[in-house]
């Protein structure tokens, strides 16, 4: 027989032992992470369009220390593994430039004083989640450094200076179409057609080729012909070379327009899967061709008299600066109008453009819809009515709710997403191309219809318009 006790030793002795491999399974478990399991596991705590507590902040801080821990070791991340930490930075960017950090608790009612708090509160908040989208920024910097690429930091340099001098309406702006020349004709026997239509064709293309070298264009211009992957990459290059800067006053700056040119670049590719080309799907095509005519006409022109008031005549001035004025003087905005200070300074900087966007919003929506010449003054029209029929509820939301309750996603616009459901329209600026689309199950863009120009705004307007009923 055995003693009192062995039993219950021996018992107690194994699962001692069971435990203790359990442990080890679990600390070996924890030292195989990999650096792309931690990628993967800032993604989500940042990548989620949840409030963000302080709780999950706290805790990426850590996997970012992590992450930059094994990088600076050596260690380097997949080709996926970068996609996921890109946009778990853009997310992060997202957040701040909409202001939902979500960090904080809500907002309560209480007394001016207990605003005063809860809003430094949320001041505080944005910088948290700032800083972070900056940190992601740097780990991106570094993967890129350990590919030992060679940069023309030169060209960089000159492209991020110019990328924000340039308006959106020079990037999206109809381009004249060159007149041809008409052939000349064979007028002596013999001569061969074929030939004197060759070398007439050659001429052509070298009077252009001399005309297009006659009008030299400015250094900004320069910067329209960059996509947003061009200038996304210019800025990574930068942030490379600055790494070894003491201060990150420099990744701080850039960061913002890497994640802005990153995203627009992501977006780009994911709502034109099949290259620049016109689409409309099949549910779109018979709606569209119902609206022909007549009857297009006069949905258009009840759609700009929507803007007949005195918040439409501010919308239309605000939105005719947005796009004449330089992108960097314009910045990125979550409401409809410019910020005052933005605004002030257009009036010191640009007085003309400011004293033509205030005739035109005086004028009025619906007689500049009806008589004017100017696309982009009528497209505005449009833009003022669809932002009146879209941007409702809470106290005063022309100024303070999120534009078109981020229906229409603009360079200049920065909001909160819709309901999954929900149409929205895209600017592709590098394409000067409209994409009218919803979100599936996955959250995977259906593409319901691409277009270009004024007329291809304003069907995929309409189409807008229609789904809010």
């Amino acid at each position: 027989m055995s003693e009192p006790g062995t039993e219950s030793e021996a018992a107690s002795s194994a699962h001692s032992k069971h435990s203790k491999r359990s442990n080890s399974k679990r600390s070996n478990s924890k030292r195989a992470a990999t650096v792309n399991d931690l990628v993967k596991k800032l993604h989500g705590r940042l990548g989620h369009e949840d409030s963000l507590s302080l709780t999950e902040h706290l805790s990426a801080a850590k996997v970012l220390c992590s992450i930059r821990n094994r990088l600076s070791n050596g260690e380097t991340l997949d080709s996926k593994t970068l996609i996921v930490l890109l946009c778990s930075g853009i997310a992060c960017h997202r957040r701040w430039s909409v202001g939902d950090s979500g960090i904080g608790g809500d907002a309560t009612e209480g007394s001016a004083r207990d605003e005063a708090k809860e809003l430094k509160l949320n001041d505080e908040s944005k910088e948290l989640v700032r800083g972070t989208a900056t940190r992601i920024f740097v780990l991106l910097c570094m993967s890129e450094r350990q590919k030992k690429q060679t940069s023309d930091l030169q060209g960089a340099r000159a492209a991020v200076a110019t990328a924000g001098l340039t308006s959106v309406w020079t990037q999206i702006e109809p381009r004249p179409k060159r007149a041809k020349k008409k052939k000349a004709c064979a007028t002596e026997e013999g001569t061969d057609a074929a030939a004197t239509a060759d070398a007439q064709d050659a001429q052509d293309a070298q009077d252009a080729e001399d005309g297009d070298e006659r009008r030299e264009e400015p250094s900004w211009e320069v910067a329209t012909r960059l996509t947003p992957g061009e200038v996304a990459r210019h800025a990574l290059t930068l942030g490379v070379n600055c790494l070894d800067d003491e201060v990150y006053t420099a990744l701080d700056g850039l960061m913002s327009l890497f994640y802005r040119n990153a995203s627009a670049n992501m977006a780009g590719s994911m709502l034109m899967p099949s290259g620049d080309q016109d689409f409309v799907s099949l549910a779109m095509a018979t709606p569209m061709n119902a609206l022909k005519g007549e009857q297009r006409a006069k949905k258009l022109a009840a759609l700009s008299m929507a803007a007949e008031s005195e918040a439409g005549q501010s919308i239309m001035r605000d939105f005719l600066l947005s796009f004449l004025l330089p992108a960097s003087h314009v910045g990125v905005r979550r409401t409809l109008l410019l910020t005052r200070a933005s605004s002030t300074q257009a009036g010191v900087d640009y007085p003309e453009l400011t004293t033509r966007a205030h005739e035109v919003a005086m004028a009025g929506s619906e007689w500049i819809y009806a008589n004017g010449t100017n696309v982009l003054e009528r497209m505005c029209c449009i833009f003022a009515g669809l932002a009146v029929l879209t941007t409702k509820g809470g106290d005063d939301p022309i100024r303070k709710q999120d534009a078109f309750l981020g229906r229409l996603q603009l360079p200049f616009l920065e909001t909160a997403p819709p309901a999954p459901e929900a149409l929205r329209i895209t600017l592709v600026p590098s394409h000067q191309r409209w994409v009218l689309y919803r979100l599936d199950a996955r959250g995977m863009p259906r593409i319901l219809c691409s277009l270009t120009g004024f007329d291809g705004f304003c069907d995929v307007a309409l189409q807008l318009v229609a789904s809010l009923r």
